[in-house]
Parts: C-alpha cells; structure tokens; sequence
C-alpha cells in the first residue's frame, strides 16, 4: 500500500493517474481522524452536486468504496470501463457484494496489462472466492514474479497457502505483507484467528486488539475478539466487545445473539467436575477406529459408512451394521468386543430415541456427489471460531461426522449454545444436508 498519511483527501482523489495502490489505502485515511471523515463527506457533497469530468467521478466512486456503500460505487465505476482505477473500484465492489465470478472477469484482462500487485491481489482473492484455488494460486505466482513488497499480495497469498493447508507457507507469506505493511488489517486477522485455532490465547488477543486499534474497526475483528474473551472467561471484556458490534451495527442479529449469551455467562455456575467428566467422555468417544486392530473387512465397511470414530459406533444399531452389505455376524461381533473394551456398546446414544437404520442405508444409496460431500473437511464449511472451536473437542472433522451429531450432541459441547447451533444449521441446509435426529 502507498503511505498516504498526512495527504489531503481532495488533492489525492481528484489527481490525475490515481492508481489502485493509492485508492486501497483510502479507506485507512479518511477513517484516521475525525477531521478526515469530515473532509470525506464534505468531498461527496460537492461531487455529488456537479461530478462531470472523469477525475470527479472517479473520485466520487472512490469515496463510495470507502464508505462501504457499494452498491453506489459499482453502478458509478461500472460506467467507465477504460480506467484502471475504475476498474479496479468496480472489482472490490463486486467482490464485497459477493459477485466473484464477475470480479474475476473484469480483473483478468486487466492484470495482464498491470504491474500493480493490488490489482493481482484483487483477482486472486476473486478467483479464490469462486472456489479456483488452483488459478488464484497461479495469478499470485505471475503477480509475485512481476513484482515485490505488496502487502495485499502476500497476504492473499497467505490466505491461499493457509486453506491448501501449507501452514509453513502461509505464516511466510504473512510474515512477509507485514514487513510490507505492519499495519495491514487483513494479516493481522488471518494471523490472530490461526493463533486463535491452534490455543494460543494471549497471541491471538494480542493481534485481535491491533486489529481493532486500525480504523475502521471490522466487527469480524470485534466479534473474534468477544468469543475469545468468552472461552477464557472474560464475560465483562466480551459483553463489551458484543456491544460495540451491535451499536455500531444494528443488522448484524449474530453479534446481539453473543451479546445475550455473554451476559448470561456472566452469573452462570460453571460445574468444573462435570466439565471434566464430560471432556474425559468426550475424549474415549473420539478415539478413532484406526486405533483397533479390526479386519479389512470391517474396517472397509465402516469408512463407506463414514464410521471413523468410537462416538460414531454409539449411534448405529446392530441392526443398521448389519443391514450394510458385507457386513456380517463376524464383523459385528469383532465391533462389539471393541466397545467392550471401552465400557460402551452399539447404539448407546440411541436408547431412549428410535433407531433409523434406514439412515444408514440412505448413507449407501447416495451418488458419488453425495459421497465427495460427506468427505469434506468440516473446515470449508466456514464456520465462526466458537463453532469451530466446538467441533475440535467433539471429534468433528468431516461434514459427515457432522450430520451424524443431533442437536442435542452438539449442545453438549463446552460454549456451544443456540447461536452456534443455528449456524451450523444453515451451513448445513445450504447443502442440502441436515443433523441426524
């Protein structure tokens, strides 16, 4: 990013040549100061009272941009597809309005002609967010080979290394966007949420908080920042962080909903022994079949079945193992000795609620589609750090593992409450999929 501190609002925007590199560091001036807002509204005014030339709607769009209203500023850059800085405004617009695809198609001919790495950053993010991994990897070796020190390229490569899962990679290429810009907000948000994941609470409140001291404050960075003060049982400190998000944005329902559950905790009793006895539970329960020495026969079965831990066995009746073909009286007694040995039984979590075999054999039945989506990480699902958090301590790691759970199963889980419950449901249903019952 050009280092644009210190620079008049109106003398930038209305320049002749404004590069994408200037305009992605508008957002971070006008929201500076007080003064600085100011100026940007003053400057809207006057250009939306008489905006004719191309500087001025340039500028006017610019400004759009950075008030998040983009909606406004696409119809205005989607007007003037000749300048670059149009182009590149038009792009992030459709991006944040979750148009990729069309971003992609407008910044591709456009970065074959640019030596601008926020313009390669901008078509990388694209192509990822419709789900080309492979191409934006691809358009940030081009960007990289064309050019250095661009903190918004690093960290879109960062981003694509980090869900290829090349750990190494990503924390390189994270390092490298700071030493470019060690304020750039993106960065420190993949790096505090990966802290975050791996445990380290002090690190990722850390880069939460420079996260939030940057304006304008991101109510992602607020509402991370809150769950994490949650688990480690800060309620004031989250409370207030819930606050800021649904002050400063009244639409945003989920923030309000973990404001509500934040100020429950606050005089809520905490049963230490129960936790401890659950998470002792919960580890048996997740142990892996792999652990057993059990026949290929069986341990065929069970993985078409998408059976792959000890808590999964507990939900499937005799029967149900038995109605899945090649599976038969030997398998089964084998599975039985295995859950002796752990002092549970087949179908356990079932007793009390009517066993569906026909659920398991739906399982079988289903296209090779519905197989590849069973298999996904439960990771691509996208879920909120608390949710995620969640599935770690039940075993969770396929989308199949996770509609195998009920709803009560997952409530079980330490600070998995109704928010959290909801959002898997929805991921889920967008899927086509849904909790067993």
């Amino acid at each position: 990013m050009t280092e644009v501190a210190g620079v008049d609002i109106r003398s930038l925007l209305l320049k002749e040549g404004l590069s994408a590199s200037e305009i992605a560091g508008v957002r971070r001036l006008v929201f500076s100061s007080k003064e600085a807002l100011r100026a940007l509204r003053d400057l809207i005014a006057k250009l939306e009272a008489g905006a004719s030339g191309p500087k001025e709607k340039t500028a006017l769009a610019v400004c759009y941009w950075a008030q998040g209203k983009y909606a406004k500023a696409l119809e205005l850059a989607s007007a003037d597809r000749a300048s670059e800085a149009m182009q590149y405004v038009a792009a992030k617009s459709l991006i944040a309005l979750g148009r990729p695809a069309e971003a992609r198609d407008l910044l591709k001919p456009l970065a074959s002609k640019t030596r601008c790495g926020e313009i390669y950053a901008a078509y990388a993010e694209a192509a990822r967010k419709s789900g080309d991994s492979a191409a934006a990897a691809a358009v940030i070796r081009d960007g990289l080979s064309k050019m250095t020190a661009c903190a918004a390229l690093y960290a879109e490569a960062g981003v694509v290394a980090d869900f290829a899962g090349d750990a190494h990679a990503a924390q390189e290429n994270y390092r490298k966007a700071l030493e470019c810009d060690c304020a750039h907000v993106e960065t420190l948000f993949r790096l505090a949420f990966l802290a975050d994941l791996h445990g380290d609470e002090e690190e990722a409140v850390e880069l939460y908080r420079k996260c939030a001291s940057i304006k304008p404050v991101r109510s992602k960075v607020l509402v991370n920042l809150g769950l994490l003060y949650e688990e480690m049982g800060r309620e004031a400190d989250a409370a207030r962080c819930f606050r800021l998000v649904a002050e400063s944005h009244p639409v945003d329902h989920r923030a309000r909903l973990y404001l509500k559950d934040a100020e429950a905790g606050r005089d809520m009793y905490f049963d230490e022994e129960q936790q401890k006895r659950r998470e002792r539970r919960n580890k048996i329960l997740e142990t892996p079949i792999s652990d057993f020495e059990l026949s290929v026969r069986s341990r065929n079965c069970l993985e078409k079945m998408n059976v792959s831990t000890v808590g999964d066995l507990c939900r499937i009746s005799e029967i149900a193992l038995l109605s899945f073909k090649n599976f038969g009286e030997t398998s089964l007694n084998e599975i039985k000795q295995v859950m002796a040995s752990k002092g549970l039984r087949l179908g356990q979590s079932l007793e009390g609620e009517e066993a569906k075999p026909a659920k398991v054999k739906a399982a079988r039945k289903k296209p090779v589609d519905q197989s590849k989506l069973l298999a996904r990480s439960a990771d691509d699902l996208g879920l909120s750090v608390r949710s995620q958090h969640c599935m770690q301590i039940l075993g969770i790691k396929t989308v199949g593992q996770l509609v195998a759970k009920s709803e009560r199963e997952l409530m079980s889980a330490k600070n998995f409450g109704a928010t959290s419950l909801t959002e898997v449901k929805k991921k889920l249903a967008a899927l086509g999929l849904s909790l067993a019952e």
